[in-house]
């Protein structure tokens, strides 16, 4: 059984920094970095992947996730997008995804509140 759960606390809210659309080109490697910040991603096409705190990850259309903040985040591989018919020849659909980068700022201290496991 997985053990590992994210619990968000209602109180306090998420605090937004920064969004945007991502597209990455064919055979693109996720960027390696420690980010002081979650990461929420919407992947609406292809397959993200990136080594998270050494355990592989793997994005598939349609789904969410959460990168953790102070973890190291890097790739052995690259992303994928997605193959689909044309009426001429087959052709590589890019890899696109929303992603939301926020934090969680206490109201009492003005310090960074951290997501728990």
């Amino acid at each position: 059984m997985n053990t590992d759960y994210i619990f968000l606390n209602p109180a306090p809210m998420p605090y937004l920094t920064d969004c945007d659309y991502k597209k990455f080109e064919p055979n693109e490697y996720h960027i390696s970095r420690i980010v002081d910040f979650f990461v929420l991603i919407f992947m609406l096409r292809g397959s993200l992947h990136f080594i998270e705190d050494d355990v592989s990850v793997s994005v598939q259309e349609g789904e969410w996730y959460i990168q953790r903040k102070n973890l190291l985040q890097d790739a052995d591989r690259p992303s994928t997008g997605k193959n689909i018919a044309s009426a001429i020849k087959m052709q590589l659909q890019d890899l696109c995804f929303y992603y939301i980068r926020f934090l969680f700022i206490s109201k009492v201290q003005n310090q960074p509140y951290t997501l728990q496991n």
